[in-house]
């Protein structure tokens, strides 16, 4: 479950019985990323470009962006 934090033990096992127990490894769950910084645009001729800093990933690689753009009726994302 995301956020949830998981402890894990390790013990070997043979045919005469069970070995010791490693110490606690903990593991806390990936959140969602956190909103991307400093988004800037820059008209271009026929072009704009838009810049912004990479976010906290949360745990987990960024695999890529989804870029909103809202139509001149303010009310209309793309």
């Amino acid at each position: 479950m995301t956020g949830s934090e998981y402890k894990f033990r390790v013990s070997a096992r043979n045919e005469v019985g069970l070995g010791d127990v490693s110490g606690t490894v903990i593991v806390l769950v990936a959140q969602p990323p956190g909103a991307p910084q400093n988004v800037q645009t820059i008209l271009s001729g026929d072009f704009v470009i838009i810049t912004w800093g990479a976010p906290q990933d949360g745990g987990s690689a960024i695999q890529g962006y989804s870029v909103f753009i809202r139509r001149s009726d303010q009310t209309t994302y793309l």
